[in-house]
């Protein structure tokens, strides 16, 4: 009898410990003192007004919480996205805000704003009055504003914004009085359902052409991946003054980007079309790059691709066509991109690579050539007519260059600053300060009447780092 005791008490204690376990299924919360170190705030982020009179202070928690890990996902053409309220999937946020007086060091709380905010995507105002940010809410999103003066917040407008694609989903307009906003469309309706037998076969054609390609991520592989990508990136274009009213700009359409000319007239676009590609993610599907006006009028056509899907795997491939199309900084309406003269394709030997051009309003004439390298073309800081300085590079060898041109004589020789290894830290000359300048836009800090640029950089010495801050005499 003895004997048969052993095995009853192991197995009460087996169904004992299970029930116990499975009664206390929750989270258990480790002693205050752990707890203190892993919800401890992160170091706030800082963001320096136009006028450099106060500085913004991001605060942020310590970790995101299990609600904010367990938001759905869903993930199209290689962005992953929260179909619950139209924004990014597991993106990071502020829970605070705070606007500190450079001169005097004092700082004050932003009020106005929800318990537990989730702040993203905050940037100035061009005339630094006024700050915009995207407030996360369970099932949408909302625009916000702060003035910088009274540190107070309010909701702006009754729309929902549309966050899916990458980037912000706003741009200032010059003045600081309006904004261009990306919105959910009113009328959207309700999300695809998946038929349960499909239509018909996926079908996929090739072009008999050899086309070597990376591989990528959560592309989309069917015609209900592609409904769901038209439902979530379609967005409606608004006009948004401070006062809350707004107004539609565009009829819904996929906008990968926008763009507000520097004196405010015209508009840059980008436009996704079809047919959409399950072998690249959607940054390379067809685009349509297109300014607009001030009155949703279509300007002119700067670029038309098709998808982009036979890109040399190799470093310093591109495609053909214009690439990098933006709005020259110090200028009110003039257009900027760079065409490859290889074919993108960096096994090809040629003299030149890259041209940058440059295109003025009303954007129907011949683009002017403003520079010609002879690696691939690596950015560009602009500064006056007579000052821009633009960069190439080439991986094979670790060479950059770094030119002064005249935007405004285009004519003129090309002067060369720095030409280098971009592995060499130890003469890494740094890069150009840059400032506001009456546009609301980033030029390069000049001194001694424009003689001098002032450049910052870490400063790498066999002795550690040794961030600089000096005048570099062109």
């Amino acid at each position: 009898m003895k004997k048969l005791q052993i095995p009853f008490i192991t197995t009460f204690l087996i169904l004992f410990l299970s029930v116990t376990a499975i009664s206390q299924s929750v989270y258990q919360m480790p002693p205050a003192e752990v707890a203190a170190l892993i919800d401890a705030p992160s170091s706030p982020n800082l963001i320096i007004s136009p006028n450099r009179d106060v500085m913004i202070l991001l605060h942020s928690p310590g970790v995101k919480s299990i609600e904010d890990l367990a938001q759905p996902e869903l993930r199209l053409g290689g962005i992953r996205i929260n179909p619950r309220n139209s924004g990014p999937s597991r993106a990071n946020y502020s829970s605070r805000i705070t606007i500190k007086n450079i001169a005097d060091l004092t700082e004050r709380t932003v009020s106005g704003l929800p318990a537990n905010a989730k702040i993203q995507n905050l940037s100035f105002s061009p005339d630094g009055k006024t700050l915009a940010f995207i407030l996360t809410q369970d099932r949408h999103l909302e625009l916000w504003t702060a003035s910088v003066d009274n540190a107070n917040a309010k909701k702006l407008g009754d729309f929902s914004v549309n966050n899916t694609w990458f980037g912000s989903p706003y741009d200032w307009f010059p003045d600081g009085n309006k904004l261009l906003v990306r919105t959910v469309p009113t009328n959207r309706g309700d999300e695809p359902v998946a038929q349960l037998a499909p239509l018909g076969p996926n079908i996929q054609a090739s072009t008999g052409e050899a086309a070597p390609a990376r591989t990528f991520q959560d592309l989309l592989s069917n015609p209900h991946d592609e409904a769901l990508f038209d439902y979530y990136f379609t967005s409606q274009l608004m006009m948004v003054n401070l006062d809350g009213t707004a107004q539609a700009y565009s009829t819904p359409d996929i906008f990968a980007g926008s763009s507000i000319s520097p004196n405010g007239s015209y508009i840059l676009l980008s436009r996704i079309e079809r047919p959409y590609s399950y072998v690249v993610p959607a940054s390379r599907f067809p685009i349509s790059t297109e300014v607009w006006n001030s009155e949703g009028e279509l300007v002119s056509v700067v670029q038309k691709l098709p998808v982009l899907d036979n890109i040399p795997t190799a470093f310093n491939s591109t495609h053909e066509g214009r690439r990098s199309i933006s709005w020259r900084a110090d200028v009110p309406s003039t257009l900027f991109f760079v065409e490859t003269q290889d074919g993108g394709i960096p096994s090809n030997k040629v003299e030149v690579r890259d041209i940058a051009y440059l295109l003025n309003a009303p954007f129907d004439a011949e683009p002017v050539v403003i520079a010609k390298l002879s690696n691939r073309y690596a950015g560009i800081a602009w500064g006056n007519n007579n000052l821009a300085i633009i960069s190439e590079t080439w991986r094979a060898t670790r060479n950059t260059k770094t030119w002064r041109i005249r935007p405004g004589n285009p004519l003129a020789q090309a002067e060369i600053l720095f030409d280098r290894s971009y592995e060499d830290r130890y003469n890494d000359p740094g890069t150009p300060v840059m400032r506001m300048n009456q546009y609301g836009r980033s030029v390069m800090h000049t001194i001694a009447g424009g003689s001098a640029v002032l450049m910052t950089g870490t400063g790498a010495s066999p002795d550690g780092n040794r961030p600089f801050l000096r005048a570099f005499e062109l």
